[in-house]
C-alpha cells in the first residue's frame, strides 16, 4: 500500500501536490471544527506543504498555514520545544502584519532552546515589535534578551536589556505585557541579591497580573513571589507557592515554565533541608528536558546538580556531570554553565591534590561581571582557596575583598564553609566575624550550618576554645543530618585542631577518624594532608 501510494503521489505535477494538501488540510480543519487544535501538526505539515515552492499563494492560504503552525508550536510545546519553535520560525514569514510577525518570532523566543536561535528570534521579534509600535510586546523581547545574555554570563548585557524592558513598560497602563517584563525583572533582581527592588518590581506588576494574566504570567507571579517570601522575608510559605507553580506549569504542559520553576524550587529546598531533599527533583528536570528537547533547561539543571551534590563529597558524580555540562553548553549555549561546571571540577582537583587555577580565574571573571551572590560567593571562595593554598596572595585577597563585598544572602553564608580558614589564613578575621554577625532564620538550615561552621573558626582564631568547640560541634550535627559528608569534614578537622587545643584528646582523635574515613574514600589528599599536619588555620595560628 505504501508503496503504491508513494508511486502514485510521485506521477503528480507539483501543483497538483499542493492543490491536494490544500484540500486535505481544509477537509480536516473542517471536520475537526473547535477541535482543530488536536490535529494541529497535521494542518500545519498540509498547509505548510500546500505553500511549497508557491510563486504567489493566495492570502487566505497564507493566513490558514500561519495560524495552523502557531497552533502546533502551542501544542507542541509540553512534548518537544525544539519541534515546537520551529512551528513558530515556520509561521513568522507567512503572517501577514508586523506584530503577527513578532508574534511567532516572540513565541519561538520565549522557548528559550539554543541560544543562538533563541537570540535571533528575539531580535527578529524586536524589529517586529518597533516596526507594528508596540513598546509592550517589544519590551517582553527585550526581557528574553535579558534572560539570555544573563545565561550567557553576559551580566553588563543583561542588565541594560532589562533596563530597556522596564522602561519600556514602566509607565504604560496596566496589560499583560506590562506584567510579563516587570515580573521577569523582578525575579531577575531576586537573583542578583537586590530585594528591596524585586518587591518594588513585583507590587508594579500586580495590577496587571490581577487584570490580564494569563496561565503563563500567573506561573511566573508564583515563582516571583516564592522568591520574594523565601528570599525577602524567609517565610516558608514561599516554598508552597514554588510548589504551586511546578504543578500549574506541569498540568498546563509548559516546559519553558516547568523547568526554572523545579529550578528554583529545588534549591530553596536544598538550603533549607540539604541537598539530598532536592537531588530527586532535579534529576526529574534533567530528565524531563532531555526528553523534551529543552537544551538549554538541561544545561543550567546540570549545574544545579553539582551544586548539590558538591556538599555531598559524590565528586565523581559532579565531574561526569561537568563534562556533560560542557558539552551541552557547548552545543546548545550557556557559557555560565560551562565556566561554573570548570571552576567546581578545579576545585576537586584542588582537594584532590592538584594546583589548576586557570578555570577557576576565568569563572571568577565572569561572576563579577554578572555581579549575583549566586555566582560571586562560591566562585569567590573556589578561588580564595586556591589562591592562598598556592600563595597568590594578591589574588587572594581580590577573591576575599570579592566575597566580602557580596550582600548579606543564603549563598554567600554558604560559601563561608569554603572560604572561612582561608579569610583566617590570609589574616581576614576581623571580615569573617563581619559576616556571620547576623543570624538566618530558622528555614535556612544548610547556610545557618555554615554560620556556625564559620564562627566557630572565628573564636578559634580568637582564642576562644570553648565557644569554638561548641559552634564547630552544632556545625557538624547539622551538617550530618543533611547528609552533607564533605562539608561535615571539614568542620570535623577544624574540631579536631580545637578539641586537640583543649586536651579532650579522645573526642579529638574520634572527629580525626571520621575526617580521614570520608577523605580517604573521596580521593581528598589535601584534607588527608591538614588532618595528618594541621588546616590552614592551624599553619596561621
Amino acid at each position: 500500500h505504501s508503496v503504491i501510494r508513494d508511486v502514485a503521489y510521485g506521477q503528480l505535477t507539483k501543483a497538483e501536490r499542493r492543490s491536494r494538501h490544500e484540500a486535505v488540510a481544509r477537509w480536516l480543519e473542517a471536520v475537526a471544527g473547535e477541535r482543530s487544535v488536536d490535529v494541529a501538526e497535521v494542518l500545519a505539515h498540509h498547509y505548510g506543504a500546500a505553500l511549497d515552492g508557491a510563486a504567489d499563494p493566495p492570502v487566505d492560504l497564507q493566513e490558514r498555514a500561519y495560524a495552523a503552525l502557531m497552533a502546533a508550536g502551542t501544542r507542541t510545546e509540553a512534548l518537544n520545544t525544539a519541534r515546537a519553535a520551529a512551528y513558530y520560525v515556520a509561521a513568522a514569514p507567512l503572517s501577514s502584519s508586523d506584530r503577527e510577525r513578532g508574534r511567532a518570532w516572540l513565541a519561538a523566543a520565549d522557548i528559550f532552546g539554543a541560544v543562538e536561535r533563541t537570540r535571533h528570534a528575539a531580535t527578529e521579534a524586536i524589529e517586529a515589535f518597533q516596526a507594528a509600535g508596540l513598546p509592550g510586546d517589544e519590551a517582553h523581547a527585550w526581557a528574553v534578551v535579558a534572560s539570555l545574555e544573563w545565561y550567557e554570563g553576559n551580566g553588563t548585557e543583561a542588565r541594560e536589556a532589562q533596563a530597556r524592558g522596564v522602561s519600556l513598560v514602566e509607565d504604560l497602563p496596566d496589560s499583560l505585557e506590562k506584567g510579563n517584563v516587570l515580573l521577569r525583572a523582578s525575579r531577575a533582581r531576586v537573583i542578583a541579591g537586590d530585594l528591596e527592588e524585586a518587591h518594588r518590581l513585583f507590587e508594579l506588576a500586580r495590577p496587571s497580573i490581577d487584570a490580564f494574566g494569563d496561565v503563563q504570567t500567573r506561573v511566573s507571579a508564583l515563582m516571583a513571589e516564592g522568591q520574594i517570601l523565601t528570599d525577602v522575608m524567609a517565610d516558608p510559605r514561599g516554598l508552597e507557592l514554588l510548589e504551586r507553580a511546578v504543578r500549574v506549569a506541569e498540568d498546563r504542559g509548559m516546559t519553558a515554565a516547568l523547568v526554572p520553576a523545579i529550578n528554583n524550587l529545588e534549591t530553596i529546598r536544598a538550603l533549607s533541608q540539604g541537598s539530598d531533599a532536592a537531588l530527586a527533583g532535579i534529576d526529574r528536570v534533567i530528565e524531563i528536558s532531555d526528553e523534551r528537547g529543552h537544551g538549554s533547561g538541561m544545561v543550567w539543571s546540570l549545574l544545579s546538580r553539582m551544586e548539590f551534590l558538591q556538599p555531598t563529597g559524590r565528586w565523581d558524580e559532579i565531574l561526569a556531570d561537568a563534562e556533560r555540562a560542557i558539552e551541552a553548553a557547548a552545543e546548545h549555549g550557556g557559557e555560565q554553565v560551562a565556566f561554573g561546571a570548570r571552576a567546581m571540577r578545579s576545585q576537586i582537583d584542588f582537594y584532590r591534590g592538584g594546583g589548576r587555577i586557570d578555570e577557576t580565574r576565568a569563572a571568577f571573571e565572569m561572576a563579577l561581571d554578572i555581579g549575583d551572590p549566586q555566582s560571586v560567593a562560591p566562585i569567590a571562595s573556589y578561588l580564595l582557596a586556591l589562591s592562598a593554598a598556592a600563595g597568590r596572595m594578591e589574588e587572594a585577597q581580590r577573591a576575599a575583598d570579592a566575597l566580602c563585598s557580596v550582600t548579606k544572602h543564603a549563598a554567600r553564608d554558604r560559601a563561608l564553609i569554603e572560604a572561612a580558614p582561608w579569610l583566617v589564613a590570609i589574616g581576614r578575621i576581623t571580615d569573617l566575624e563581619a559576616l556571620v554577625e547576623d543570624d538566618l532564620p530558622a528555614m535556612w538550615g544548610y547556610p545557618r550550618a555554615a554560620i556556625s561552621f564559620a564562627r566557630g573558626v572565628a573564636a578559634r582564631a580568637r582564642g576562644r576554645l570553648d565557644e569554638a568547640a561548641e559552634s564547630l560541634v552544632d556545625a557538624v550535627g547539622a551538617l550530618d543530618g543533611m547528609g552533607h559528608r564533605w562539608d561535615a569534614t571539614l568542620a570535623r578537622i577544624q574540631l579536631a585542631e580545637v578539641l586537640d587545643e583543649l586536651d579532650r584528646v579522645e573526642e579529638a582523635a574520634e572527629a580525626r577518624g571520621a575526617a580521614r574515613e570520608v577523605a580517604l574514600e573521596m580521593g581528598a589528599h589535601r584534607a588527608l594532608g591538614w588532618i595528618d599536619e594541621g588546616s590552614p588555620l592551624a599553619a596561621a595560628g
